[in-house]
């Protein structure tokens, strides 16, 4: 078959059995393409910009451990109380630079009481508020005003993030 006029040259020669490439690229790089992560937002911590880490995935095979311990009350779903804490965990995991561990979701859960059986009364009626429709498709919202809430500090570590002194 024969090659239409418009294909650009052989990048073989004759002489050669395989492709060089140019010795230097023509031009230099710039950011432009859409989506591309521009210097000004790269780790700022801006109002609704999300926390970046590998493997967050994962965090929701971690939370299956937790769903037969949490301690609910009344109104409060389990669905929500997850993704909420899942979100939480993320933003541990990616803040220490590293994929979820479930002692970033311990920590979550442990931050609003969902594993103790004597929460306050005054924490249930916060974390019901912060929590309720955080698992409903396309309310992002929720979650990142739930992020937001908790600083940083608030996450540190902690024994559980240490696998290496359980075993």
């Amino acid at each position: 078959m024969s090659v239409p006029p418009y294909v650009p040259q052989k990048a073989v020669s004759a002489n050669l059995t395989f492709y060089r490439s140019p010795r230097r690229r023509v031009g230099g790089w710039l950011a432009n393409r859409p989506g591309e992560v521009v210097s000004s937002q790269e780790q700022t911590s801006d109002f609704c910009l999300s926390y970046q880490g590998p493997d967050q995935g994962y965090a929701f095979r971690l939370a299956r451990l937790f769903e037969k311990r949490l301690c609910l009350a009344d109104k409060e779903k389990q669905t929500d109380v997850v993704a909420g804490c899942v979100a939480l965990a993320l933003k541990r995991a990616s803040l220490l630079g590293r994929a979820p561990m479930i002692g970033d979701l311990q920590k979550a859960f442990d931050l609003f009481g969902f594993l103790s059986t004597n929460a306050s009364r005054e924490l249930i009626t916060r974390r019901q508020k912060i929590f309720a429709g955080a698992s409903n498709h396309g309310c992002d919202r929720i979650l990142r005003d739930l992020v937001d809430l908790v600083p940083a500090s608030s996450l540190g570590l902690s024994d559980v993030d240490h696998p290496v002194a359980e075993l």
